[in-house]
């Protein structure tokens, strides 16, 4: 979806500074929402996770700003990873959510929220 917000708002001539944190919030807003539709969205569970994953997205917003190229790649390849492990191994990995204990979720929160807003990035910079 990033790539083609990206495409679409150098064409609606936004300018350069402002469209990489637009296609961001664009692509996160639609993918909420379109999981909202499908009932796919536990909000007891988003109450619980939304403060350290959002500080973890302040985080990785402000890390980009000053990180070279190379972090959002290492990042994506890292994130895309340990994901293909985690869906091979399905049950050998415990399931985040509410039985995360309590002292593990700001740094759980803040590990999804930073390195979700940088794969984001990750992937739109490969359209610039």
């Amino acid at each position: 979806m990033v790539p083609f917000l990206y495409e679409v708002f150098v064409m609606l001539g936004v300018p350069d500074e402002l469209r990489m944190p637009l296609c961001a919030g664009t692509s996160s807003i639609t993918s909420f929402t379109s999981h909202r539709k499908t009932n796919a969205v536990n909000f007891d569970l988003l109450r619980l996770w939304s403060v350290p994953i959002i500080a973890g997205v302040v985080g990785g917003t402000v890390l980009a700003r000053y990180a070279p190229a190379a972090v959002f790649k290492t990042v994506f390849v890292l994130v895309a990873l340990l994901t293909a492990v985690r869906l091979i191994f399905r049950d050998r990995f415990p399931t985040l959510g509410q039985d995360v204990p309590r002292r593990l979720r700001l740094p759980y929160g803040l590990t999804i929220g930073l390195s979700a807003s940088l794969m984001e990035l990750a992937a739109a910079s490969c359209q610039t």
